[in-house]
């Protein structure tokens, strides 16, 4: 195997981690977000009472 074969494999490789990391990182700034909307909604509906 010859470096040519490695080097687009890599790089590959490489960018599949970084989409999987961004991919993760949009969840759980989704996933906050959610929460967060859920606790002023709960504070809101406290206050309603």
């Amino acid at each position: 195997m010859s470096h040519e074969d490695v080097s687009p494999r890599a790089g590959a490789l490489l960018r599949g981690a970084v989409r999987s990391t961004a991919q993760h990182r949009c969840r759980e700034i989704l996933n906050t977000v959610v929460l967060f909307i859920i606790w002023i909604a709960g504070i809101a509906a406290q206050k309603a009472m």
